[in-house]
């Protein structure tokens, strides 16, 4: 940082202090499932709207379906289909429209290019290509031009060609050529600067050099290398000028070996560093980094393998915020810093800037995925005014160094003087006396109301008393008389006890009898049989007549006396159990 210290150095947040705490954001270091894509997809249009959405459309093999995917809510919407299908288009986004440029149906290729108007779900068709390519790469340049570059054809594997769309004239412009021919690349918008990276070349050989396109000359240059040879990349801009690159292969072809490990470039320095692989090894997919800091890997194949799967990684995201933006000589200011993604430390050096001098400055350093509180005091000398805070050689241990925070705003206001702040403690003291006495009228008036109140429920309290009583008074009276009918019951039940007596007598004496009677009953049955024997023996009928009609006169009122007496007895247990029951 080049600023000028200041000759009185008031050693601003030398005696701050640094707290951490869980980030309030869950962060994935792993690749996340986050479902399927509508139907298996490769070599697609792929490009990220303004508000966050996701285009999605044609691809292989053949397709034409037009798909919206919105990340917040994790819906598709289906739109209206492409008037052509294929595969291997160049694309991008720009005021309103996507552009999609060359198609490949089958081994046909097609100098086509489609218009897709977003607010209206429409597709029209623009000029024809100035020559037949596919696999080429697109990026909008500014709010009328899109740069294209590259491509296959026919009669080259890799073209050096270049070409700006115009696309309010809807024309093809010529512009500079790469530094030699590439097809099959990844390019990514990156501020003032297009890059270009990896592809094959003439030979159908894959490469690893970094083209940059510096869109105010509008020229190309060779600015770096990549770790190694890759080509059928998916690739998305991310904050700090941190560029993704992802899966793709060592070799040319749909359907040749694919990779999973995935980079990540600074390309304010040059720096690649690996990122966690893709769960799948992959080519021809779509990447796109969303505004919560997940990088989304969409579709793709490995050999004749196509994938619907859509992955998420969680990237490097930083927020700061002062808890204020005014602060007074003499006080504390805070600071909250959250740092979202790899596992490391961040480190660094925060500084108060003003007109190019450092005030002061206090170093941090703490693992990332938290929340840190950084407390400072503004000393009562600082001169008032607005100040800057900025951030200097921030770095990620051991991934990325010259990390960039933005700088942010702090306003130190002058300190009250003796008398200011007597004044503003007699408007204070004022302020609380008129408080108290408002308050003081309030609370009279409260109580005054709880003792009308307290009244109110003094007279209902009497007459619920009173209510109460007379209920008592009469409850006691059913008691009584209750208690005269429970005297009653027991003495008729005393009585009922009594001829229940009774009854078990007479009921043994008429035990007693039928056994008498089975005797008489028996003695019958001998005689009968003794005057079947006479009879059969000769002896006068008539005689024996007579003797067993005296017999049966006497059995038959004898049995007449012991049904009398069952019914007496019977009747007597019913008036027993009707004492019983009363």
């Amino acid at each position: 940082m080049r600023k000028t210290l200041a000759i009185l150095l008031v050693m601003l947040m030398a005696t701050g202090a640094l707290t951490t705490m869980p980030a309030a954001e869950a962060t994935a270091t792993q690749w996340v499932d986050e479902g399927m894509m509508p139907g298996e997809r490769s070599a697609f249009v792929g490009v990220e709207l303004p508000d966050g959405r996701l285009f999605v459309a044609l691809g292989q093999y053949n397709r034409n379906d037009t798909w919206i995917f919105d990340p917040n809510d994790d819906t598709w919407a289906r739109m209206s289909d492409s008037p052509v299908a294929g595969g291997f288009s160049a694309s991008a986004y720009l005021n309103g429209k996507v552009y999609v440029f060359g198609i490949a149906q089958g081994s046909g290729f097609y100098d086509r290019t489609l218009i897709y108007d977003v607010q209206n779900d429409s597709w029209t068709t623009g000029p024809l290509l100035p020559d037949v390519r596919v696999v080429m790469s697109a990026a909008a340049m500014d709010g009328r031009f899109i740069l294209l570059a590259g491509g296959y054809n026919y009669s080259a594997y890799a073209a050096s060609t270049c070409y700006l769309y115009d696309t309010v004239d809807n024309v093809y412009i010529p512009t500079s050529s790469l530094p030699e021919g590439r097809s099959m690349g990844t390019m990514i918008r990156d501020g003032d600067r297009i890059h270009y990276f990896g592809g094959i070349d003439p030979s159908s050989v894959v490469r690893d050099e970094i083209f940059g396109f510096d869109i105010a000359s509008r020229t190309w240059s060779t600015i770096g290398h990549m770790p190694s040879p890759r080509a059928c990349m998916a690739g998305a801009a991310g904050e700090n000028g941190i560029l993704y690159l992802l899966g793709g292969g060592q070799s040319a072809g749909f359907n040749t070996p694919s990779v999973s490990s995935c980079w990540a470039w600074n390309s304010r320095t040059g720096d690649f560093w690996a990122i966690t692989d893709l769960p799948v090894t992959v080519r021809y997919a779509s990447a796109f980094l969303i505004d919560d800091g997940r990088l989304i890997c969409m579709g793709g194949n490995s050999g004749d393998t196509v994938f619907s799967h859509t992955y998420s990684l969680q990237t490097e995201k930083i927020t700061v915020d002062l808890t204020t933006s005014t602060v007074g000589q003499g006080e504390s200011a805070w600071m909250m810093m959250t740092f979202i993604g790899q596992e490391t430390t961040i480190e660094g050096t925060v500084y108060l800037v003003r007109n190019d001098v450092v005030w002061g400055s206090m170093q941090f350093s703490y693992p990332t995925n938290r929340a840190v509180m950084m407390s400072f005091t503004i000393p009562a000398t600082l001169p008032a005014g607005v100040y800057t805070i900025e951030f200097g050689e921030v770095e990620l241990v051991g991934l990325l160094s010259d990390y960039y925070i933005p700088s942010l705003s702090l306003t130190v206001t002058d300190s009250a003087s003796a008398e200011e702040l007597a004044e503003s403690l007699e408007q204070q003291i004022a302020a609380l006396e008129d408080e108290l006495t408002a308050t003081r009228a309030e609370l009279m008036a409260q109580l005054l109301a709880a003792q009308d109140a307290q009244a109110d429920a003094q007279v209902y309290i009497n007459a619920s008393l009173s209510s109460i009583q007379a209920a008592l008074d009469s409850l006691e009276l059913q008691l009584a008389l209750v208690g005269g009918q429970l005297d009653q019951a027991q003495a008729e039940a005393e009585l009922g006890n009594q001829s229940l007596a009774l009854l078990s007598a007479n009921v043994s004496a008429l035990m007693s009898s039928l056994a008498q009677l089975q005797e008489q009953l028996n003695d019958a049955q001998e005689a009968i049989d003794e005057a079947n024997l006479s009879l059969a023996s000769g002896e006068d009928a008539d005689d024996l007549r007579d003797q067993l009609d005296g017999k049966l006169d006497a059995w038959v009122g004898y049995a007449i006396l012991v049904a009398v007496l069952a019914c007496l007895v019977m009747s007597a247990v019913a008036l027993a159990i009707m004492l019983r029951r009363s």
